[in-house]
């Protein structure tokens, strides 16, 4: 199976677009679509970059036990990839 890399600059770009516009639940519908989509592709390294911003954007909003979460997953998935 060949690894299908995300568009990490593009998803990044439009992150962006939705911090300056307060849009913080657009945000985290991005992210939620493009992990989901890093995960069908195979690009661990794409989806450990998403799992980083969004524990930035839940301890942005307050969402501590969401920032958790996502730290967690990106734990586990950095320790795959140093494998």
């Amino acid at each position: 199976n060949e690894i299908q890399r995300i568009p990490v600059r593009r998803i990044l770009s439009k992150l962006d677009d939705y911090f300056n516009k307060k849009e913080y639940g657009r945000a985290f519908d991005h992210l939620t679509y493009w992990i989901n989509e890093a995960k069908e592709t195979g690009d661990a390294e794409g989806k450990l970059t998403l799992y980083n911003e969004a524990v930035g954007l839940s301890r942005k909003v307050g969402e501590k036990e969401r920032a958790f979460a996502y730290a967690t997953d990106a734990i586990a998935l950095a320790e795959k990839i140093i494998k």
